[in-house]
């Protein structure tokens, strides 16, 4: 089964495919781990951590997660 974005995972790692370069062949996985669950619905937040770039969030955009000033979609690997 899946992981999900979600409270009860909090503390977790997640492998997770950025797809803002997919148009190009370059999309992106990255491991983090998820810190915290802010907000409801919506306006929900998912706050990560990675080595490499920091603490980062992801929203809830159209009933899915996505990151990125543009809407990028963000999928959990693993």
């Amino acid at each position: 089964m899946a992981k999900r974005i979600s409270s009860k995972n909090v503390g977790q790692m997640f492998e997770l495919l950025l797809d803002k370069n997919r148009a190009m062949g370059q999309p992106e996985t990255i491991e983090c781990k998820l810190l915290r669950i802010e907000g409801e619905g919506e306006d929900k937040r998912a706050i990560f951590d990675d080595e490499a770039i920091g603490e980062w969030s992801a929203y809830r955009y159209n009933g899915r997660w996505a990151y990125g000033s543009s809407a990028e979609p963000l999928r959990v690997i693993k």
